[in-house]
């Protein structure tokens, strides 16, 4: 093991105290400034970017970036990193990045940046944040970081590893992706643009909508039945599993089962708040309480099909309702009013039926992906033991 400060490289953060760029020094082009929300994935989007003068650049000599730095954030989302590519040459980063430049001789940057992403490191950064009210991560605390040894050899093998394993795994997500707007594009094609040969109608006409009994924080317990929030619908829809963090007692759960019923197959729960309309179908294998006011239960009538309403969510014929207030929304919230007053489109029977085999075909080639990306993210989590632990 050796601490960061003892590897050859260079260390330094974006500490500019009086010289920090005021809002009004921001242009809308010029030297990319990074913050922490342009790192994602492990390197650097654009999303959001602001930028500065060339001469204010020059005053703030300690953040400027080389292709190869890997970045770690030290204020906020402290331990996200990147590794800076080659359209951020010469960028800069805000006060809340610390940059290390590897030597690529005896330490190499992507090793480097996989070893910072390693649990053993994880578990370090807690412990070496300070502050009681605002965490940090001061750039002497970075330097105190221990990573694993390698041969220089051994660690380009293992990065390269890692690299082609996570390059797989983008591009299954990317393909999964592509099968989603197969299925968009033929809702689009099919239906949306030939809305008026169908009945229009209101969301609240084909379901019963409500939201939960209220169960108190107090009540959450840390294991037992699921308790799901807006936010672990959101990773539901995105990933297809959730990390539950919250739970409420078997006993509770029977309790409000018997009483006010619980999320069944075929039902749709809908965020309210945070990212708006975003829509999980339940499966039969599903069991879970949630918070009110954060999702939106719709309950199945049987008299419409349920995952294609779960599709017609994605589509931004409801988006835009959601977003331009058409159906009734306000900034931030999409109630159970909202829900009730938002428009879909009902197809006819054949083109319902054409449209849901069209999905079940594609669906089918998803499982298989979704399949092939927990394979390979096991994987990863499996390499990631075997080199770091």
């Amino acid at each position: 093991m050796s601490q960061i400060k003892d590897l050859n490289c260079i260390i330094s953060d974006g500490n500019y105290s009086s010289k920090y760029p005021k809002q009004s020094e921001f242009i809308e082009s010029g030297i990319p400034f990074i913050r922490a929300n342009n790192m994602k994935d492990n390197t650097i989007i654009s999303k959001d970017m602001y930028y500065i003068s060339p001469e204010k650049h020059a005053e703030l000599k300690k953040g400027h970036l080389k292709t190869g730095d890997v970045l770690i954030v030290t204020r906020g989302s402290i331990g996200l990193t990147a590794v800076v590519p080659e359209e951020f040459d010469d960028a800069n980063i805000n006060a809340q990045i610390v940059l290390i430049r590897c030597d690529n001789k005896t330490i190499n940057n992507r090793y480097l940046l996989w070893n910072l992403n390693s649990k053993k490191v994880r578990k370090q950064i807690l412990k070496l944040q300070t502050g009681s009210t605002l965490k940090q991560l001061p750039v002497g605390k970075v330097n105190q970081i221990e990573i694993i040894d390698k041969e220089y050899s051994e660690q380009v093998r293992i990065a390269n590893e890692l690299d082609n394993l996570t390059g797989l795994l983008k591009n299954m997500e990317e393909e999964l992706k592509d099968l989603d707007s197969l299925i968009l594009d033929t809702i689009q094609k099919e239906i949306i643009d030939k809305k008026e040969q169908f009945k229009v109608d209101s969301l609240g006409n084909y379901f019963n909508i409500t939201s939960s009994k209220r169960v108190f924080q107090s009540e959450w317990k840390e294991s037992g039945v699921p308790f799901y929030r807006a936010r672990e619908i959101v990773k539901l829809v995105a990933d297809g599993t959730v990390n539950n963090e919250l739970f409420i007692s078997e006993e509770m759960y029977e309790e409000y089962k018997n009483k006010y019923g619980i999320p069944k197959e075929n039902d749709l729960m809908v965020t309210g708040v945070g990212t708006l309309g975003i829509c999980y179908l339940v499966t039969d294998t599903d069991k879970f309480y949630f918070k009110d006011g954060n999702i939106i239960w719709l309950k199945t009538k049987n008299m419409i099909n349920s995952k294609y309403i779960s599709y017609l969510y994605k589509t931004r014929y409801i988006k835009n309702q959601i977003e331009s207030g058409s159906a009734g929304a306000t900034v931030g919230t999409y109630t159970i009013e909202k829900a009730k007053a938002t428009n879909i489109i009902i197809p006819d029977d054949n083109t319902i039926n054409n449209l849901m085999k069209y999905i079940t075909k594609i669906e089918k080639q998803k499982e298989l992906l979704k399949q092939n990306i927990h394979d390979i993210k096991k994987l990863i989590d499996i390499k990631m033991l075997k080199y770091f632990e």
